[in-house]
Order: structure tokens, then sequence, then C-alpha cells
């Protein structure tokens, strides 16, 4: 999954909000955002990283 990859709160909650997605799509998510400049929680917008 990838170095500093875990299952945390935020993760958790991801997931939670985004019943139906793939934990493929979850991962890819997470590391559009972790490139990002600023905060690492998690928005609907990183979407785009899988659309």
């Amino acid at each position: 999954m990838g170095k500093g990859f875990s299952f945390n709160v935020a993760f958790q909650k991801w997931l939670k909000s985004n019943t139906g997605k793939s934990l493929e799509e979850a991962i890819t998510c997470w590391k559009y955002k972790k490139q990002l400049q600023g905060h690492n929680r998690y928005e609907r917008t990183d979407l785009i990283a899988i659309e």
C-alpha cells in the first residue's frame, strides 16, 4: 500500500462516506491528497483523483 499508509480514523471516515468505492480507489485518493500542500483531511473534492 505504500510507506506511511495506515488505516487511521480519517481514512476510515473516507471509506464510510464513500460506500461503494474500492480499496484501490481509496488508496489512489490518499496518494493524491498526500502530494498536495496543506491539510491532509479527506474531502469530497479528492474524488477527482479517481475520475
